[in-house]
């Protein structure tokens, strides 16, 4: 894409350092075998890339066996973890005040994520969605994390007298799901059937309900602050290998290319420029996606044909069986049989 390489800031990852440091007293060294810069992680304002982040999740992950450090993330962010931005959060008039902030001045929480507020008649929808290529497991992490973190501050706004709002993750629910089940009020669902990302619904009423903290001076000093520090960096890694992601991520929701500038902020025009500059388009991406999908279930056996093409969204089977054959070569019943081949 031609732009440098994101970095997002280490003091919301530095728990895991020292989860670590609990479970290894030479965690130092571990970590520094990964290419993670220790001083960065213990600096409250430092930062790390992306690949430093996907190896200390992915080393904290296997060093401790847990599955559950995105929740367990979430729940140790604080509105004062923010900065500036935190105590315009603390000082607005309203949840819908403080939601308006968070979609201008998210990258400087999460700036490999974006935030989008669209208010309705009786509720808002907040979606927070990835622009940067990253791992799977990476993905769920940070769908955890972002979750459980807007639960817990929402909570810290609202007080525990409301009546709760849905969050939606687009994964399936984890092993861990009873500990969701013990944040009342809020009401999570999982479903690996929506584009990836994080959506929370929530009634107008607790948009509007007055907050007890707000001063309005705080606001306009906190804001003053935020912008200076403010910068909005288009998504890293390659546009063909984030639309990749996304799409592959999206599984059993058919993403569209108004989905994905949707989700950015950006049109449909601005992506095809991008993927222009690297001579892909969306629909060969999309095309390809598709097929290593249905490559992926043809694999597991565990559905017909005619089963796979209605899950990817084809209008019936021999315009799945055309496309797959011109993909891969073979028809969908041929490739199925030489895989079974194969394995013998």
């Amino acid at each position: 894409m031609g732009s440098p390489v994101h970095r997002v800031p280490s003091r919301y990852y530095a728990v895991l350092g020292e989860i670590l440091r609990a479970q290894t007293p030479d965690y130092e060294r571990l970590l520094a075998s990964f290419n993670i810069d220790i001083q960065s992680l213990q600096d409250p304002n430092g930062t790390l890339t992306i690949a430093e982040l996907e190896a200390l999740i992915d080393v904290s992950s296997r060093m401790t066996g847990r599955g559950d450090l995105g929740f367990e993330l979430g729940q140790q962010v604080r509105l004062n973890s923010h900065g500036p931005l935190g105590y315009a959060f603390l000082s607005s008039s309203s949840l819908d005040k403080a939601l308006r902030l968070c979609v201008r001045y998210f990258h400087l929480i999460a700036p490999i994520f974006r935030v989008h507020y669209e208010r309705h008649s009786q509720y808002g929808e907040i979606t927070v969605t990835p622009c940067a290529v990253m791992q799977q497991r990476t993905l769920q992490f940070f769908l955890e994390a972002h979750a459980i973190s807007f639960h817990a501050q929402a909570q810290m706004l609202l007080g525990p007298d409301n009546e709760g709002y849905d969050i939606y993750l687009s994964m399936e629910a984890p092993p861990h799901v009873q500990r969701y089940h013990s944040n009342a009020p809020a009401r999570f669902h999982f479903s690996n059937s929506q584009k990836p990302g994080v959506t929370i619904r929530i009634a107008t009423s607790l948009l509007d309900r007055p907050l007890p903290m707000a001063d309005e001076s705080v606001v306009r000093q906190a804001e003053a602050q935020c912008q200076a520090l403010s910068r909005n960096p288009p998504p890293t890694g390659g546009w063909g290998d984030f639309i990749a992601m996304m799409l592959r991520e999206s599984k059993g929701f058919q993403l569209t290319l108004e989905d994905v500038a949707r989700s950015l902020n950006i049109t449909r025009r601005t992506i095809h420029r991008y993927l222009a500059s690297e001579n892909l388009n969306f629909r060969d991406i999309s095309q390809r996606v598709r097929f290593e999908r249905a490559c992926e279930l043809l694999d597991a056996r565990e559905l017909n044909v005619s089963q796979i093409a209605l899950l990817l969204g084809f209008t019936d089977v021999a315009s799945f069986s055309r496309g797959f054959r011109r993909y891969t070569g073979v028809s969908p019943s041929d490739y199925a049989i030489r895989r079974l081949r194969t394995e013998a």
